[in-house]
């Protein structure tokens, strides 16, 4: 079913109810109902325009928003780039040929998904992106952009708590290159999450233990943990493309979404409660040719627009 034709929306993703977030021009969000009626537009806190030549301090984004099951919040990545001069003798602002230094950071932003929310409302949440909203109030995020962190991690979300309640998951072992949009079905019994050089591979996860709160193996990443705390169950590869993006399990966790260069996939993902199982070849198969960015929710087509 089309919901909009307006052509200037770039992701989006939905509540529960159906009602849907979508990232438009001049670094906006823009607030959907399930037909395509727009309910609000507004700005982000790192909605600072495009970039600019030359050594200029500023933010990126907003991108991939997500928004909450109950609709209220959206979560958002965003980048930083900061520069400042070097002291040096040789080297600072006031210099003929003036150099600097570049500090560039990433994190997530979170906002009312019906208007503008300073960043103080809530908090920054840096390092980690890759935003995936488990409940109303509790925050997935990978890729930390950084070495000597784990490569999944929880944040409770609430106003003016920030990082401050950052809940440190599990680093993967497996072949050791960092896990990127990794995604934790709604019953926690199965997490998937990109990895490779290149996002070349799709890896499938089995949780041995209850996620949230496990006890964390990586106080110093790289050392193994007394006892696992996940286990790798099957890997995909060879993407169409050259890599995997944005992945999404559906609402029972039976069949995991996923994009590369042809169009969103979807492959049955069988029960792993009794230990790892690998899917059907015959499962994987491409839905929708062309697509990009699926993102599932338990909301039906609206009645009458099925198409």
């Amino acid at each position: 079913m089309r919901v909009t034709r307006t052509g200037d929306l770039a992701y989006v993703s939905q509540a529960d109810n159906g009602t849907m977030i979508a990232l438009t021009r001049g670094e906006r969000l823009r607030r959907l109902s399930r037909t395509g009626r727009v309910l609000a537009e507004f700005p982000t806190f790192v909605s600072d325009g495009a970039p600019k030549a030359g050594p200029v301090s500023q933010f990126h984004g907003p991108f991939a928003p997500e928004i909450s099951p109950d609709g209220r919040l959206v979560a958002f990545e965003w980048r930083n780039d900061t520069y400042t001069g070097s002291h040096t003798s040789r080297c600072d602002s006031s210099a003929v040929s003036p150099c600097y230094a570049l500090t560039s950071r990433q994190g997530v932003g979170i906002t009312r998904s019906d208007r503008f929310t300073g960043f103080e409302e809530y908090g920054l949440l840096t390092g980690w992106v890759s935003p995936l909203w488990l409940t109303n109030d509790l925050l997935v995020r990978s890729d930390p952009g950084a070495i000597l962190n784990e490569d999944v991690v929880f944040n409770r979300i609430a106003p003016g708590l920030g990082d401050r309640e950052l809940d440190r998951w599990f680093f993967d072992a497996w072949q050791g290159l960092g896990l990127v949009d990794a995604e934790l079905a709604r019953d926690r019994a199965k997490v998937a999450a990109i990895a490779g050089e290149a996002d070349e591979k799709l890896r499938v996860y089995r949780p041995l233990v209850e996620p949230l709160g496990a006890p964390d193996p990586n106080l110093m990443p790289f050392a193994p943990a007394s006892e696992p705390i996940v286990e790798p169950c099957f890997e995909l590869g060879d993407p169409v493309g050259g890599r995997f993006e944005s992945l999404s399990f559906s609402p029972d966790g039976r069949h995991l979404a996923y994009g590369v260069g042809d169009g969103i996939w979807v492959v049955a993902v069988p029960d792993q409660s009794g230990g790892c199982a690998t899917p059907d070849a015959a499962s994987n198969r491409r839905v929708i040719p062309g697509g990009r960015f699926p993102h599932w929710g338990p909301a039906d087509v609206p009645k009458g627009r099925r198409r």
